[in-house]
């Protein structure tokens, strides 16, 4: 009686124990509003803390006065929605590495009865466990896998952030780019407005209009819808930045946007084993390494499954006129029908499927640094022979400036020669402005910091309220 006692005991605590159990139910999340959008600032109370736990800021340092390159990067990763789903990602891995190291739970099986063919009527009580044994080391593989994924995971939020970066980096080269474009357009509009007064001004003084004074007048026309198309540029540039960042316009019109992006690290590019640096650490091939190895270790997996696991199922009998008894049962999969040959099947075509993905990320990753390294080295080369006109112009502004000076020239030459100057000058910005975006995008197929540091990976799991 009291192993019955017991055993009624054991099986009414598991099953309260089961219908206790319970999961709290989160809220859907819903749609952000465009007054919520609009409510994101650079100046949030909740982004300076972001940033003082990440060390960004010093504990009751101030957000900064001027926003560049690294600060706005910050504000993007604390804004940005991909990093906080790369996070829950992370978290969803980690949770099926608990589940992988497991153990199956025992099953008890209550079955009460009364038996009215003998005299007297005798109650029965059938009570039987069932205790699953693993083999084989099933369980450590499943671990394995779950580990491998995780890492997958991980690999998949860094490259998220190499996204943001990116599109930050670019973004702000852009706005730089617009910026120096408007004021060097401006200047160029002003000395093409100054040759077509010094026309008009000879016109009123009753000389007659030449091929010159019309060609002086339509520069100045191409120069101001220069100038109005450098405006546009310059907010399309702006408007890009907000979106990079994950903010709205007003929220960049409230700051200083200051200077700007760091120059490019020309030591780093030089370093003959950055390649190899770059292909070892690159997130995309880290994460697919990764997946081969999940593949791998649930072919491993498969294959242990040969092995049957064991089922021990002892049993208790209790009858209240023949008395108690105890059996003894074992139970386990014969490989007679099948010896898991399919799912090692299906396992080892995933493996084979992973190892080919890798190498075709690989190759991809490779041609992409091959190709943003030709375009800067052909931009390189753009800026040096842009560079040369300029300075050729220099010298034939400076000539004119001293034959002024000896009266052998008037004002109207040196005029042509400040605007054929700025015209110049315009050109190699358009030719900086190539090799920085090639630059970006080498940095870009490399994954490594060209334009400055990097923030670390494990600055990136920082979890924040955020940006709703």
């Amino acid at each position: 009686m009291n192993m019955l006692r017991t055993t009624v005991y054991l099986a009414f605590c598991g099953l309260l124990l089961v219908g206790c159990s319970h999961q709290s139910v989160s809220p859907a999340p819903g749609m952000m509003s465009l007054t919520q959008f609009n409510a994101r600032r650079l100046d949030n109370a909740d982004l300076k803390k972001f940033m003082w736990d990440a060390g960004a800021l010093h504990e009751g340092e101030s957000l900064p006065a001027w926003w560049g390159f690294k600060s706005l990067y910050w504000a993007a990763l604390y804004y940005n929605p991909s990093l906080a789903e790369a996070r829950a990602q992370i978290e969803a891995a980690k949770a099926v590495e608990v589940t992988a190291g497991q153990s199956p739970n025992p099953t008890i099986t209550l079955a009460p009865g009364r038996d009215t063919t003998t005299t007297p009527a005798a109650w029965l009580l059938d009570v039987g466990f069932s205790i699953p044994i693993e083999t084989n080391g099933k369980r450590e593989l499943r671990k394995a896998i779950a580990l491998a994924q995780t890492l997958s995971a991980q690999s998949q939020l860094v490259s998220k952030a190499w996204d943001v970066r990116s599109a930050v980096l670019n973004s702000l080269l852009d706005y730089d780019i617009a910026s120096e474009t408007l004021k060097r357009t401006e200047t160029l509009e002003k000395t093409q407005a100054a040759i077509t007064a010094e026309y008009n001004e000879r016109l009123s003084q009753g000389q007659l209009p030449t091929a010159n004074a019309s060609q002086a007048q339509i520069s100045y026309q191409q120069s101001h819808l220069q100038l109005e198309q450098a405006r546009t540029d310059l907010k399309q540039a702006e408007v890009k930045l907000a979106g990079a960042i994950g903010v709205p316009l007003t929220a960049l019109e409230a700051v200083h946007i200051g200077d700007k992006v760091p120059p490019v690290n020309e030591a780093l590019l030089l370093d003959k084993k950055l390649r190899r640096a770059a292909l070892a650490s690159h997130p995309l091939l880290v994460g697919a390494l990764a997946d081969y190895r999940a593949a791998h270790e649930a072919l491993q997996l498969e294959v242990a499954k040969r092995v049957p696991d064991i089922d021990l199922g002892p049993g208790y009998e209790w009858n209240s006129v023949q008395g108690e008894k105890i059996t003894l049962g074992i139970t386990l999969i014969l490989p007679i029908m099948n010896d898991n040959e399919g799912p090692i099947a299906e396992a080892t075509a995933k493996r084979l499927q992973a190892a080919r993905h890798f190498d075709t990320l690989q190759a991809a990753v490779i041609n992409s640094i091959e190709q943003a390294t030709i375009l800067r080295h052909s931009a390189r080369r753009e800026l040096a022979a842009a560079k040369e006109i300029v300075d050729l112009q220099h010298t034939k502004q400076t000539r004119l400036e001293s034959m002024i000076q000896r009266n052998q020239a008037g004002t109207l030459p040196l005029l042509y020669a400040e605007s054929e100057v700025q015209t110049a000058q315009v050109s190699e910005l358009v030719a900086k402005a190539k090799l920085l975006k090639a630059s970006a995008a080498l940095e870009d197929a490399l994954r490594m910091p060209l334009f400055g540091p990097v923030i670390g990976t494990e600055l990136l799991s920082l979890e924040h309220e955020g940006a709703n």
